[in-house]
């Protein structure tokens, strides 16, 4: 699972080493959505990673905290939104992952 972590890590960094490179200007509303796509990538890496059976089911959680620690810990904090939610458990993942279907 730790390798899992560090991969997702990577691809947030890379995310928002990009948005960083592009434009630092993007201020509140740039960081927010950063933050919402890369949460909805931790949904889809763990889908994955439980379809592959990398992760059990009763560790989904764990590594849904682990990594939106990494994520909480590359953003400044003034920099989101007041409404971001953060994902705590796979129900979590689920809206996220179903609002993300509907556009």
């Amino acid at each position: 699972m730790d390798i899992l972590i560090a991969m997702i890590t990577f691809v947030v960094e890379l995310i928002a080493g990009g948005a960083l490179g592009t434009g630092v200007g993007s201020g509140v509303g740039g960081a927010t959505g950063l933050v919402a796509g890369s949460q909805a990538g931790v949904c889809l890496a763990l889908t994955t990673a439980e379809e592959q059976e990398l992760i059990p089911a009763n560790q989904a959680e764990s590594f849904i905290g682990k990594v939106v620690q990494k994520i909480q810990a590359t953003v400044e904090p003034g920099k989101l939104s007041k409404d971001v939610v953060w994902l705590k458990k796979k129900s979590d993942c689920d809206r996220v992952l179903a609002e993300a279907k509907k556009g």
